[in-house]
């Protein structure tokens, strides 16, 4: 049985529906976030989805599939993804020029500002 795995398309399809599901949470939770980075997110989302998913098929194909593991790979596949999509979208990078600019509490005015 030949399978025709399209992968160019599955990237364009998941980076789309990547990049608008990142840019509704942003909106909702009020995040912050460019659309710079949400576009690396989504970018780098849709490069892990489409090995994930050929990987996926090669198991599944090969006639030596384990459903509990399938499952498990999945789980672990869409979590991971998912994670590193949130993490490159939404938490700020260091910024390295400004890290002795930050205000350092001192003996004299020992008020904390939040």
């Amino acid at each position: 049985m030949e399978i025709t795995y399209y992968a160019d398309i599955l990237f364009i399809i998941n980076f789309f529906m990547d990049f608008s599901l990142l840019c509704l949470l942003r909106m909702i939770l009020k995040l912050k976030g460019n659309w710079r980075r949400l576009a690396g997110g989504s970018a780098v989302g849709s490069v892990l989805a489409v090995l994930f998913s050929w990987v996926w098929l090669r198991i599944i194909f090969s006639g030596r599939a384990n459903h509990i593991l399938l499952f498990l790979f999945w789980l672990c596949g869409a979590v991971g993804i998912g994670s590193i999509m949130l993490i490159l979208a939404f938490v700020p990078a260091k910024n390295k020029r400004n890290r002795n600019t930050a205000k350092t509490p001192s003996l004299a005015n020992p008020a904390i500002s939040f």
